[in-house]
């Protein structure tokens, strides 16, 4: 099992390898405060499947009408042909954006072998 903590500009993305899975966990970071401000108010999962192109998912727990979080994990789960746990919390439209890019880097990273700090 790998974890792997990385900080971007505004947001903090920590992953956990699973056996064959991710659960992915991604919260604001703002300048001015001493760590991340992000909470687990949501969590999706989504899931390969092998009767549809794309993978299936839900979203598990929820704030209020949020699909940004089981939109991503759709895509992440498609992509990778694993199991993708995700719990988004970065407040902006902006900071989406950077959180899904970043996300993305990260598991590629760990897909390819490469990550080397951050692990525990």
């Amino acid at each position: 099992m790998k974890v792997v903590e990385r900080e971007f500009d505004g947001i903090q993305v920590q992953v956990i390898e699973l056996d064959n899975s991710y659960f992915v966990w991604v919260g604001a970071c703002p300048p001015n405060e001493s760590g991340p401000t992000g909470k687990l108010e949501n969590l999706a999962v989504a899931m390969p499947t092998k009767y549809a192109p794309t993978a299936t998912g839900t979203t598990l727990l929820a704030k209020g009408v949020d699909t940004d979080a089981e939109l991503i994990a759709k895509r992440l789960s498609t992509k990778l042909k694993k199991m993708i746990y995700l719990s988004l919390d970065v407040g902006s439209q902006d900071l989406l954006v950077l959180a899904q890019r970043k996300v993305g880097d990260v598991l590629k990273e760990l897909e390819s072998g490469s990550t080397s700090t951050g692990q525990k």
